[in-house]
């Protein structure tokens, strides 16, 4: 799960970077309270602490436990 969950975190933080890079307005974009405006490294800040910091773990974690609750199924 760890192979799986670095690289696709690695590639949401990539995104973010290329969506505020661009000027897109999208999720990838809007940290914090609606209405303020944060800058490139605060937004990638974010971005890297949220994705390597919870969404990493919660992947691992999370798959295997459902991988050992179907294969216990099996």
């Amino acid at each position: 799960m760890l192979c799986y969950g670095v690289p696709a975190r690695l590639l949401v933080v990539g995104f973010t970077w290329l969506a505020k890079d661009s000027g897109w307005t999208t999720h990838y974009t809007k940290f914090g309270p609606s209405g303020i405006e944060r800058d490139v490294s605060d937004t990638m800040l974010s971005a890297a602490k949220a994705q390597g910091g919870f969404w990493v773990p919660w992947t691992v974690i999370a798959g295997g436990v459902a991988g050992s609750f179907l294969a216990k199924r099996r």
